[in-house]
């Protein structure tokens, strides 16, 4: 059972249970723009109209959202409109209507939609809140003119639909009234690397999700998420992404994410390490995505680290006393520029090159190092 916009009992949004168990759903009775709650759904029917309820769960996988939101008003009563014959019409004046409240319907008692409010359609009226609906796309000259009681303009669309309205001039009140726009909101499902859904948040177009706890994996380390969860513009499913451990000596490079002109780092991490006393190895990655600023060690462990040449790939690295290097530890921190031209979605790959001979242990014997590359995914 998945939920979004809210939790069980141990404050997860996701559990496994078995049919026909009882479990307790919870949401807050308003959300954060100051929503009632209304009912939850399916996605095909209303299953509960408390926000917290004890739920019976069914045979099937199912994922219940939290609906929030004041029922539709009704519209106004009298309101004038001529007819285009096309199908649309205007709304031309106040007709016989008196309320202090306006609600323009989106279509006219005749079916026509509404797609314009006429110029001095409200001239001078005495209302103290309109509401659009999101058909109109023109509003004429001094409409709103004269409205000096005017606080609040409700519209039902998105702030993006409400700016793209041709409102013509001499409509100072309107403009100045307080805006109430439909919030959108996109879906952030964190998933497994077996498709296993960890948590879905449903946030506000724009903003940032939050990840859960750091998943386990048996044979392996969490190593990070696939793709990015801040500033999220449209639904996105993020993967959790693992390094394998391996039983031998192994060298692996984290997988990160940033956007064109930012800087990231990776880290490079040595797996069952069996005591190295020298190594001489090259990193090589994708510069037509990354440049590289800077290479670190961790001073943690000790050692004579020294990069050698340059910084352009492949870069060469050696140092010698890595021995006090533990399991999973960042030895090695790579600091790169993603280009300014990179496109969303590229993934810069970053790996480990090494020849025989090119790591010996404190017996100046040779050793093997298995090798797992990273990257970097232009989001």
């Amino acid at each position: 059972v998945t939920l979004e916009g809210g939790y069980f009992s141990d404050l997860c949004s996701c559990g496994l249970y078995l049919a026909g168990e009882t479990v307790q759903i919870f949401a807050s009775e308003t959300d954060e723009n100051g929503k009632s709650f209304s009912h939850w759904t399916d996605g095909s029917v209303a299953v509960n109209s408390s926000a917290s309820f004890a739920y019976t769960v069914p045979a099937e996988n199912v994922t219940l959202t939290a609906v929030y939101g004041e029922p539709e008003k009704p519209a106004s009563v009298g309101l004038e409109f001529d007819s285009n014959g096309d199908g649309t019409a205007c709304l031309v004046g106040m007709g016989t209507c008196t309320d202090a409240d306006v609600v323009i319907p989106s279509k006219t008692p005749d079916g026509d939609t509404v797609t314009e409010i006429e110029n001095s359609a409200f001239n001078g009226e005495d209302i103290v809140s309109i509401t659009i609906p999101s058909s109109v796309t023109s509003i004429g000259r001094k409409a709103f003119q004269g409205c000096s009681s005017l606080t609040d303009v409700y519209y039902g669309g998105t702030q993006d639909q409400w700016d793209d309205i041709e409102i013509k001039s001499n409509n100072d009140p309107l403009v100045n009234a307080t805006l109430h726009v439909k919030v959108e909101t996109v879906v952030v499902t964190f998933q497994d690397w077996n498709g296993a859904v960890l948590k879905k948040q449903t946030i506000n177009k724009c903003e940032d999700a939050t990840p859960p706890a750091n998943p386990a994996r048996d044979g392996y380390t969490f190593s990070g998420w696939s793709g990015s969860y801040t500033n999220v513009a449209a639904d996105v499913t993020v993967i959790a992404q693992y390094v394998a451990v391996y039983a031998g000596p192994t060298i692996a490079i984290d997988k990160e994410t940033a956007a064109a002109g930012e800087t990231v780092s990776v880290g490079l991490r040595m797996i069952n390490n069996p005591g190295i006393a020298a190594a001489t190895f090259k990193i090589q990655f994708d510069d037509s995505v990354l440049t590289l600023n800077n290479v670190s060690f961790n001073n943690q462990f000790g050692g004579d680290f020294d990069e050698v040449g340059s910084v352009n790939t492949p870069v060469s690295i050696s140092w010698s006393s890595m021995g006090n290097i533990t399991a999973n530890d960042v030895f090695l921190t790579l600091t790169f520029n993603v280009k300014s031209g990179a496109i969303a979605g590229n993934k810069a790959d970053i790996s480990v090159l090494y020849n025989a001979g090119d790591f010996c242990n404190l017996n100046e014997e040779d050793v093997n190092f298995t090798t797992v590359s990273g990257s970097v995914t232009v989001k």
